[in-house]
């Protein structure tokens, strides 16, 4: 099974939300707040993307 977060009975998890934020020099910018829950995988995976779109 793949996946980072799913349902266990009588289990917990510690869960955070986190939002990306990107500024130019021009005064553009973008900005994103994950959408239910944002995981450790989900935040790592989001380090991983963020160069290639900068």
């Amino acid at each position: 099974v793949i996946y980072n977060l799913g349902y266990s009975p009588s289990s917990a998890t510690n869960i955070s939300k986190y939002a990306v934020r990107n500024l130019t020099n021009d005064g553009c910018k973008g900005e994103y707040v994950t959408h239910w829950v944002g995981t450790q995988a989900a935040l790592a995976q989001t380090h991983m993307l963020a160069p290639a779109l900068i």
